[in-house]
């Protein structure tokens, strides 16, 4: 089926449409999805299912660079259709002046606000940037982890932990002190400051946890729990 979806690029011939560009400031916030190729050096703890040679993934790569930038072209979409590495669908904040960025992603500096990146060889593959808006939050949180969950020394089950998350979220949605109850059952490093995570740009958290806070109202808490490789969430933004 993937390779079936990866070839709708080759028959699509669309009609460029550039999109309007705002110049804006640094960091850099990016989306980018990835074509893996042969040849590659990959980590053996990423499952990869290799469909091209090198000539091959650019051809797609480039075709997929006309779709993305179509007047209202859906980079997200084309992220969960075609790329090799769908769950990373944005890259953390760059900042130019880091002296440890790789020299391959130097190219999104020069995007505006909006602009799509023509392939870019990199060591995971060709990667498609496009720039976003750089938008911040300052959440807390409430992390309930269980045996299993990345860093956790807890011993509950996952069942018993989401059990006890719900319990949190109807006392955080019950408007009892969200700090209270983040020092009181949190299992994360927060817990002591009140699960208050600090501000911080889209780009810098777990895909679905971030995307829950910037779907959240500045003082409200969330009504969903967010599962990520830490444990169950119960988010709070702040602002």
């Amino acid at each position: 089926l993937q390779q079936e979806l990866k070839a709708v690029a080759y028959e699509a011939l669309p009609q460029i449409h550039f999109l309007n560009a705002q110049n804006s400031s640094r960091p850099c916030p990016q989306t980018a999805f990835c074509l893996y190729f042969a040849g590659l050096m990959l980590p053996p703890m990423i499952p990869v299912l290799i469909y091209y040679d090198k000539a091959g993934a650019l051809d797609v790569s480039k075709k997929l660079v006309q779709l993305a930038r179509q007047k209202n072209g859906d980079f997200r979409d084309l992220i969960q259709k075609f790329s090799d590495l769908p769950q990373q669908t944005t890259v953390p904040v760059l900042k130019k002046s880091d002296p440890q960025l790789p020299a391959f992603l130097h190219t999104a500096f020069r995007l505006k606000e909006g602009q799509v990146s023509d392939p870019i060889d990199s060591p995971m593959g060709y990667l498609l940037f496009k720039r976003i808006p750089l938008e911040y939050a300052n959440a807390s949180h409430i992390l309930i982890s269980y045996q299993g969950a990345v860093g956790s020394k807890q011993k509950r089950t996952k069942d018993e932990a989401m059990e006890r998350a719900r319990q949190v979220l109807k006392d955080a949605l019950a408007k009892k002190d969200f700090a209270e109850l983040a020092k009181t059952y949190s299992d994360g490093p927060t817990a002591p400051n009140g699960g208050q995570l600090g501000k911080f740009a889209r780009g810098m958290m777990v895909p679905s946890f971030e995307d829950e806070v910037f779907r959240t109202k500045p003082g409200d808490v969330s009504s969903t729990i967010v599962e990520t490789p830490f444990g169950y969430h119960i988010i709070k933004r702040e602002e």
